[in-house]
């Protein structure tokens, strides 16, 4: 393969080792269900040549960068994160098999003082906990304002917490939780006292509640 630079022919050479199950950007790496792709910091140009032309490669190629970003930007919410104070929630029909060990929620910095977090509507929030579960299954997981007359179910979160979380779960395996939501402009400004469940099949839950003030 010759490389013109500077009106010379210049010899390129091309590694052509052969990678199994990676996607090859430059010098980074990226897992996905592809074999035989060809990688080196050699072949960057090569590799923008396939994706362009070939459509499966392509579509692997964005969901593999999509998953990296999904997980960047959970690691990051983590981080930044302010650990939140919680209550056990009030006694129910349901079985408590559960330690709750830790909450943070993400913007929250009113935490420090133990006082609700402000969030903006209009805007994401990212919640995350870190629980012990004594029973095992698939979970579910559902967020509610909490009232003393009715429960109303938070709109917009996902009800399989196996996305956010290690399902099936096991019992004494301590696990942590991530989830971001988006507040819709459409929620009065007030303070809520938020209820979170998550549960399996057979209805043994974990159930915490913390409070948080929505904005304009």
């Amino acid at each position: 393969m010759i490389q013109m630079t500077a009106g010379h022919a210049v010899p390129l050479t091309v590694d052509r080792t052969y990678v199994a199950n990676e996607i090859c950007v430059g010098d980074n790496r990226f897992s996905a269900p592809l074999s035989g792709v060809m990688c080196g910091p050699t072949l960057t140009s090569t590799f923008f040549h396939l994706a362009t032309n070939h459509r499966p490669f392509k579509m692997n190629r964005n969901i593999a960068l999509a998953t990296v970003a999904v997980i960047l930007i959970l690691a990051l919410s983590t981080v930044y994160a302010e650990v939140v104070h919680w209550t056990p929630c009030p006694p129910s029909s349901a079985e408590q098999l559960c330690t709750i060990h830790e909450v943070r929620v993400n913007p929250c910095s009113e935490a420090e003082e133990r006082k609700p977090c402000s969030i903006k509507k209009g805007r994401n929030a990212s919640i995350s906990f870190d629980f012990t579960p004594e029973f095992n299954g698939s979970l579910s997981t559902r967020a509610y304002w909490a009232s003393e007359i009715v429960d109303l179910p938070f709109l917009g979160m996902p009800l399989n917490a196996c996305t956010s979380t290690v399902c099936p779960s096991s019992p004494g395996q301590r696990q942590t939780y991530s989830v971001i939501l988006p507040i819709s402009k459409k929620f009065p400004a007030r303070t809520y006292d938020l209820k979170w469940k998550l549960w399996n099949e057979l209805e043994q839950e974990c159930c915490f509640m913390f409070q948080i003030k929505l904005v304009k």
